[in-house]
């Protein structure tokens, strides 16, 4: 009888919440106070946010990633325009223009995708799994045709039996017609296969019933930055710059959303000097801006980092083993991985 009035209480206030929700337009911007906005922080990360960051720490940092976008969009640049004389920043904005445009040539049809995309996941294993994510369950996924919000997105399920079922989606065309650009679907691959979003899924989905209960999704945007950043320095950047310009730009787009949530409230955000490049990123900053709710991805990523640092000093900089660790039961609060640490 106890549950039963707790249940149909819980089922009255989740309707009457729904139905508030329905009620509203979805393109009003939510009017967060700041003190809500700001207690997400703390509770998230057990730290005030000015304490984990500040404007100048991440205008240094938007600029010293910009300089790496140039450094590597340059010779691509030469590769058809002379050397441009520089006069000021939109110079260097004209420079990786450029090669980002490269980006909206689609060179792969339907039918090529699986192919293309088998030979990309072996090279990442190859070069990538052995050597520093040993541990990692390389996850089993399908092909599959989806809507067109659903291209190029894995979607994982899992079921009763402690298995699971992955999908990525692709699109399905008249083959005489080139559906995305190769450095794109590389990228993608990075992040939603391995050892991206759904290989932290499959190792959750390995743990005890309790360590799910820690399962945290926004765990996932942080180690879609680690990932970017461990791989900018490998061979598979070196191998496809356009590829490591793609990430490079992905850690601009964090820096910049989380700089513009921290002048929403302060009063003094401007929208002077945006360095975003290419459509898809465009897209997600306008849509951020829509509504500016708390971002952890890039402050996960440098708890991430933290957590690194000193791992690698207890271990005798054994890189694999931190990336083991970090991931051993999946997508966790990052406070969890904290306390394991420190004990």
């Amino acid at each position: 009888e106890r549950w039963d009035k707790t249940l149909s209480l819980t089922h009255n206030q989740i309707s009457t919440l729904i139905e508030n929700i329905n009620s509203k337009n979805k393109n009003d911007i939510p009017q967060l106070k700041k003190e809500i906005w700001e207690k997400g922080y703390e509770v998230y990360f057990g730290q005030f946010l000015d304490e984990l960051i500040s404007v100048e720490e991440i205008i240094n940092e938007i600029d010293l990633t910009v300089k790496k976008l140039l450094n590597i969009s340059l010779p691509i640049y030469l590769e058809n325009y002379d050397e441009p004389i520089w006069v000021s920043k939109q110079d260097t904005i004209q420079v990786i223009n450029s090669v980002f445009k490269s980006f909206k040539n689609n060179d792969l049809k339907s039918s090529e995708i699986v192919n293309y995309s088998e030979d990309i996941l072996k090279n990442l294993k190859y070069h990538i799994k052995n050597n520093y994510f040993s541990n990692l369950k390389y996850p089993k996924f399908e092909f599959s045709f989806g809507d067109s919000n659903l291209f190029f997105n894995s979607h994982y399920q899992s079921s009763f039996s402690n298995s699971y079922k992955a999908k990525f989606y692709v699109p399905q065309s008249d083959d005489s017609i080139k559906v995305i650009n190769s450095t794109f679907l590389e990228y993608h691959l990075i992040n939603e296969i391995f050892p991206g979003k759904l290989t932290l899924l499959v190792q959750n989905s390995r743990s005890s019933e309790l360590i799910k209960l820690l399962q945290d999704n926004q765990f996932i945007g942080g180690w879609e930055m680690y990932v970017q950043d461990f791989l900018l320095g490998s061979k598979i950047a070196k191998s496809n710059p356009k590829v490591a310009l793609l990430m490079l730009e992905n850690k601009l787009l964090e820096l910049q959303k989380l700089k513009f949530q921290i002048q929403y409230f302060s009063g003094t955000n401007n929208m002077d000097d945006i360095y975003i490049f290419s459509e898809t990123a465009k897209f997600n900053l306008i849509n951020y801006w829509m509504t500016p709710t708390p971002n952890m991805n890039y402050l996960i990523f440098k708890e991430i980092i933290e957590l690194k640092k000193t791992h690698l000093e207890k271990e005798d900089n054994d890189l694999n083993s931190f990336n083991n660790y970090i991931t051993k039961n999946g997508s966790n609060y990052i406070s969890t991985r904290q306390n394991l640490l420190d004990n």
